[in-house]
C-alpha cells in the first residue's frame, strides 16, 4: 500500500534534510495538495505543482532561451518552404507553396518537437510522417539557440536532479499525456516516490441526471453551483468538468449568466473580438481600391479613431453620393462639405496603407504597421495591445517578402489564437483530467454520453501513433483512468448527460462508464414554470432573471413569466441564443435619443434586431455591393433623387402663387426629366455593377420617369406641389430642425424625425375646403401595405399585415406646423407658404399616403390624418415605447412568430428555437392592438 502524503514528506525530510522536494500533482490540484500538507503545519522548501506546469515554470533556468510557440515555428516552416529554399518532400510534391501545407505542417511540427526525443523517430517509414519529422529536425535544430521545448527543460532538469538530489513526491496517478508519463519515467527510482492522493476513505456519493438538450444541462450544472453554495459548502471545494471539449462554450455561458466566480479556459478566440478582425481587415484592405464595404466592416470594428460614424460612413456613400471604390474617392468640384471630408478620411488612411504595402518584408511591414498605429488606431486595452505587439513580433520574425496570401494566413493565425484564460474565481471548469487528484465536497461531471466518454481518438496523418504515444489502446485507458479518479475526487459527484444536442444529433445515450439509476428531467423550462412557488433564494433568483435585482415579495411575482421567458432565452444553447428580455433600463436610453419612423417599424417587425441596432449601436449594413443587380436601397435614391429635381426645376423654383401646375408645359419637361436622369445616373453610376446589368436599369429609370411625367400631368388638373424633401429634426443637413414630439402617458415626449418627400396642395372652392397630400415614395409593391392600411380600419397597420407609422406620424408632423405647435424650420416655413395660399382660410384637411412608382397605374395608398388617427398612432407608440422601456426585445415579431428572414437567421439559429419554446407556452407579450382590433 503507498504512503500518504505527509507520510512521505515526512520520510523524506528526515533522509533528506536539506534537499529541494518537488510535490507533482494534478493539473488543477495544487489548492487541494497545499491544504492537505498544512494541516500538518508549515514545510520549507517544498514545491507543488502540476507536470506540465513544473516544465513550463523551469523554463525561466534555460534563460535567455524562449518558450517555442506555434508562431515561432510558422515562420521557421514557412522559410523553408519558400521555393529558393532546399529542396524537402514538399517541394517536389509541389505543394511547399500551399497555405494549408504551411499551417498544418507548422502545428505538426511544433507537436513533435514536444514530445520525447526518442519517439520523434518513430514513423516507421511512413512517408508523410518521415517528412514532417525530418522538417521538424531541421526546425528543432535552427531554433535550438534560441528557443526551447518542454522536452529540453525536462532533460535539463532530470540531470538537475542528479546534481542537487531534488526529491519528487507524486500526488497520485497523474500523468495522462506522452510527455508527462516520460518523464515521470525518466525521474531517479531512487528519488521519486509515488503517495495515494486523495486519500478516499469512503465511496463518493454518485447521482445520475438526464437532460432534454444540453443547453438545460449547462442550466441544471450553474445551479447546483449555486444550491451548494447556499448551502455553505466552499467555491474552492466546487469543480465543474466536461467530456468533450465541444461543451466548454455552454458550460461557460451558463456559469457566467449565474454570477459564478469561476476560472477555465477561454472558449473563445482572437476571431470574435471586434479589434483583432479590424486590424486582419486593416492589412487586407486594398489601398488602391479602398472599396466601400471593407472601408465600412473596418470602421465598424470600431479600431480607428478620429473616424467617421459607420452609419454616417453609409449615409454619405451611399444617399449623398454615390462612391464604390478606387477614383470615387477623389474630390471634385461642387461636392458637399459632408462628402469631401468622407473623401479625405479614405484618401488618407489608402495613402497611409500604401506605405504597408510598399514595404520590402514582413519586418518592415511590422514597423509600418506600428507607426500607422499611433496615428490611425485607438487606445487599446492591455489584452488588445498584447494580441497586437504579438502580430507584430511574428511579422518581425518573418525574412520573406509581402503578399497579400502570406498576410491574411498570418492574420487567420492570429485569430485563430484563444482569447485570455477566465480567471474570476475558485470554481473550476476544466477537462475530464482536470478533475484527477482533486480532494473536494461537490463535483459535476457535464456530457457523459456515449460518443463523449470514452470518446473518439483524433487521428493526424502527419504524426503515427507510434510518435505520439497516443494508440487507441493508450487513449482508452487514459480515458477510463480519468473517469475513476474524478469519480474519487468529490465526496458527491453528479453525473449528468443530454438525450438530445441542439447541434441537429437526434438521440443521444449516456455513456456506457456511467452506469446506475437515472432522473429523467423534462425541459427546464417547464419545471420551473409549474413550481408553485418562486425560487427561495436570491442566488436562484439571480440565475432566472440573469442578475436584474428585484423584490421577490412584489416585483417577482408581476414579473414571473417574463423571468421565465428571460430564463428560457439565456439557456437555448450557444451565444446567439436570446430571447430578447433584458429588464427594465437598458432600453430607456434610447428613447431619449431621436427615433424614426422606421426604427419603430423595425421594433414590431423584428424586436432583436432593433435592440442590436439602437439599444447596442451594432449596426449590420446591407450592402451589395459587387451584386449583379443594383441594390434595392441605392436604387431608390436615385428615384428619389430625379423625381426630387423635376419638380424643383420645372415647378418650385420658378412658381409664384399665381401660377397653376396645370400650366406647366409637360411635353417640354419630358425632355428636361431625361436630361435629368442621365446626369443622375451619370453621377451615380455604380462601378461594382456589371454594364448590362446598369444599361437596363437606365432603360427601366428612363421608362418610369417619362411615365411619372405623365402621372404628373394628370395630377396637375387639381393639385400643385409646394415642397419636396421637407426635413424635421435632426437627420441629414437639418441639424437646426426641431423634430416630431409625441407626448406619452408617462410624461416624457418621444421625438421623431424624418424627411417628407413631397407636399401637395388642392383648393377645391367648391366643397370649400384646402386638401394637403404628404406623398411617400414607394418602389416596392402596393399590396401588403393596402392590406395593412384598409380603409377605414387602420391608420397604422396590424400585426398580420405589418405596422406602418410613417403616413400618420408624417400628418400629425404637418398638422403640428400648421396649428403652431411647431415655430421653427422647414415645416414651419411651409406651413406658413401654405397659409398664403390658402387665401380664402378653407378647413384643412391632411391626407397621406404612398405612392408606388414602379407600379403600372402608379397606385396610390393614403389615410386621412385626423383625431381618430392621431389617437390610434399616440395609442401605439406608448405601448411601442413601453416595451422597449421594459426591456423587451424578442427575436418574433407582434404576431409572436419566430422571425424566420435571412437577417434574423444570421444572429443565430437558437434565438428561433427560443422563441419556438417560448410560443409553445403561450408567451406573445407583444401586443400593441387596441382591444376593438383585437375582437375583430
Amino acid at each position: 500500500m503507498k504512503q500518504s502524503l505527509i507520510a512521505s514528506l515526512k520520510s523524506i525530510r528526515q533522509a533528506h534534510p536539506d534537499a529541494e522536494i518537488v510535490v507533482l500533482c494534478g493539473q488543477q490540484a495544487r489548492d487541494d495538495v497545499i491544504a492537505a500538507m498544512s494541516q500538518a503545519g508549515a514545510w520549507a522548501g517544498v514545491q507543488v505543482s502540476g507536470i506540465r506546469q513544473y516544465l513550463q515554470d523551469s523554463g525561466r533556468f534555460l534563460a535567455p532561451r524562449r518558450p517555442l510557440r506555434l508562431r515561432d515555428v510558422a515562420v521557421k516552416v514557412t522559410a523553408a518552404l519558400q521555393d529558393g529554399a532546399a529542396e524537402t518532400a514538399f517541394h517536389r510534391e509541389g505543394i511547399n507553396d500551399e497555405p494549408v501545407t504551411r499551417e498544418a505542417l507548422a502545428q505538426a511540427v511544433l507537436t513533435l518537437l514536444n514530445l520525447p526525443p526518442e519517439r520523434r523517430e518513430a514513423h516507421g517509414g511512413a512517408r508523410l510522417p518521415a517528412a514532417v519529422a525530418e522538417l521538424a529536425r531541421q526546425v528543432g535544430q535552427e531554433c535550438a539557440e534560441h528557443w526551447f521545448t518542454l522536452p529540453d527543460v525536462a532533460e535539463f532538469l532530470l540531470e538537475r536532479t542528479a546534481r542537487r538530489d531534488t526529491q519528487f513526491v507524486i500526488a497520485g496517478d497523474i500523468a495522462f499525456d506522452t510527455l508527462s508519463e516520460w518523464f515521470v519515467q525518466q525521474l531517479p527510482s531512487d528519488s521519486r516516490r509515488e503517495v495515494q492522493f486523495p486519500e478516499v476513505t469512503e465511496p463518493a456519493e454518485v447521482e445520475h441526471h438526464s437532460f432534454v438538450s444540453d443547453a438545460d444541462e449547462a442550466a441544471f450544472a450553474a445551479a447546483q453551483v449555486l444550491e451548494a453554495v447556499a448551502n455553505g459548502i466552499p467555491l474552492h471545494s466546487i469543480a465543474v468538468a466536461y467530456c468533450n471539449a465541444n461543451q466548454i462554450g455552454a458550460l461557460h455561458q451558463a456559469l457566467q449568466r449565474a454570477g459564478i466566480p469561476f476560472s477555465a479556459m477561454n472558449p473563445h478566440t482572437w476571431a470574435q473580438a471586434p479589434f483583432a478582425r479590424g486590424v486582419r481587415q486593416l492589412l487586407m484592405l486594398d489601398p488602391n481600391q479602398m472599396p466601400r464595404p471593407e472601408v465600412a466592416a473596418l470602421l465598424a470594428s470600431g479600431i480607428l479613431k478620429e473616424s467617421p460614424s459607420v452609419s454616417a460612413f453609409d449615409f454619405v456613400t451611399r444617399g449623398l453620393a454615390t462612391l464604390n471604390q478606387g477614383e470615387d474617392w477623389h474630390e471634385v468640384d461642387g461636392d458637399h462639405e459632408t462628402v469631401a471630408e468622407v473623401k479625405r478620411f479614405v484618401r488618407d488612411l489608402g495613402k497611409n496603407l500604401q506605405v504597408l504595402h510598399q514595404s520590402g518584408s514582413l519586418a518592415a511591414l511590422a514597423d509600418a504597421l506600428g507607426e500607422l498605429s499611433k496615428k490611425h488606431l485607438r487606445t487599446m486595452n492591455a489584452d488588445e495591445q498584447a494580441f497586437f505587439n504579438r502580430l507584430l513580433d511574428t511579422m518581425r520574425q518573418h525574412q520573406i517578402g509581402v503578399s497579400s496570401a502570406l498576410l491574411a494566413e498570418i492574420g487567420n493565425q492570429a485569430l485563430a489564437t484563444s482569447l485570455p484564460a477566465t480567471q474570476q474565481g475558485m470554481v473550476q471548469l476544466s477537462s475530464l483530467e482536470g478533475l484527477v487528484g482533486r480532494s473536494m465536497q461537490l463535483c459535476i461531471i457535464c456530457g457523459a454520453s456515449d460518443d463523449a466518454l470514452p470518446g473518439s481518438l483524433s487521428s493526424n496523418a502527419s504524426i503515427t501513433p507510434e510518435q505520439s504515444g497516443n494508440t487507441s489502446k493508450t487513449f482508452l485507458e487514459r480515458r477510463q483512468r480519468a473517469f475513476n479518479h474524478a469519480l474519487d475526487a468529490s465526496a458527491k459527484v453528479l453525473i449528468t448527460h443530454p438525450r438530445s444536442l441542439l447541434n441537429g444529433a437526434s438521440v443521444v445515450e449516456r455513456s456506457p462508464w456511467a452506469d446506475g439509476h437515472v432522473y429523467q428531467h423534462g425541459p427546464l423550462i417547464e419545471e420551473w414554470h409549474q413550481g408553485k412557488e418562486l425560487p427561495a433564494t436570491e442566488f436562484e433568483l439571480n440565475l432566472l432573471a440573469g442578475g436584474v435585482d428585484a423584490e421577490v415579495q412584489e416585483k417577482a411575482r408581476r414579473f414571473y413569466r417574463t423571468l421565465l421567458a428571460r430564463h428560457e432565452g439565456e439557456w437555448a444553447g450557444d451565444d446567439a441564443a436570446f430571447n430578447g428580455w433584458i429588464g427594465a433600463g437598458f432600453g430607456a436610453a434610447v428613447l431619449e435619443k431621436q427615433l424614426s419612423t422606421s426604427a419603430l417599424e423595425l421594433f414590431t417587425q423584428n424586436p432583436l434586431v432593433f435592440f442590436i441596432e439602437r439599444v447596442l449601436g451594432a449596426r449590420v449594413l446591407e450592402d451589395s455591393f459587387g451584386a449583379t443587380e443594383i441594390d434595392v436601397r441605392d436604387r431608390g435614391t436615385i428615384y428619389h433623387r430625379i423625381f426630387e429635381r423635376w419638380i424643383r426645376e420645372t415647378w418650385l423654383d420658378i412658381a409664384t402663387p399665381m401660377h397653376r401646375y396645370e400650366e406647366v408645359d409637360f411635353n417640354t419637361r419630358v425632355l428636361k426629366m431625361r436630361e435629368i436622369v442621365t446626369e443622375e445616373l451619370d453621377t451615380r453610376r455604380d462601378s461594382s455593377i456589371p454594364a448590362v446589368m446598369w444599361q437596363a436599369f437606365q432603360t427601366e429609370v428612363l421608362r418610369v420617369s417619362d411615365a411619372f411625367v405623365e402621372a404628373e400631368l394628370d395630377r396637375s388638373r387639381m393639385w400643385r406641389p409646394v415642397g419636396v424633401e421637407i426635413p424635421f429634426g435632426h437627420v441629414r443637413d437639418a441639424s437646426d430642425s426641431p423634430p416630431l414630439k409625441i407626448s406619452l402617458d408617462n410624461g416624457q415626449a418621444l421625438t421623431i424625425g424624418g424627411v417628407i418627400d413631397r407636399i401637395d396642395l388642392c383648393i377645391d372652392h367648391e366643397n370649400q375646403q384646402a386638401l394637403l397630400a404628404i406623398v411617400d415614395y414607394k418602389s416596392g409593391k402596393p399590396k401588403r401595405y393596402k392590406q395593412a392600411l384598409e380603409k377605414g380600419k387602420s391608420y397604422t397597420g396590424n400585426a398580420e399585415y405589418g405596422y406602418r407609422f410613417q403616413l400618420a406620424a408624417y400628418g400629425e408632423a404637418i398638422r403640428q406646423a400648421l396649428t403652431g405647435e411647431m415655430t421653427e424650420g422647414p415645416l414651419a416655413e411651409l406651413a406658413q407658404e401654405i397659409k398664403k395660399l390658402n387665401v380664402d382660410d378653407y378647413p384643412i384637411t391632411i391626407v397621406s399616403g404612398y405612392l408606388f412608382f414602379l407600379d403600372e397605374d402608379f397606385a396610390w395608398v393614403p389615410i386621412i390624418y385626423g383625431e381618430d388617427a392621431k389617437a390610434e398612432l399616440e395609442y401605439r407608440l406608448n405601448r411601442i415605447t413601453s416595451l422597449i422601456a421594459e426591456g423587451a426585445f424578442p427575436p418574433y415579431d407582434m404576431a409572436g412568430n419566430p422571425i424566420m428572414s435571412e437577417r434574423a437567421l444570421r444572429l443565430g439559429a437558437s434565438t428561433v428555437a427560443a422563441a419556438s419554446k417560448l410560443q409553445s407556452l403561450g408567451i406573445t407579450p407583444l401586443d400593441i392592438a387596441e382591444d376593438e382590433e383585437k375582437e375583430q
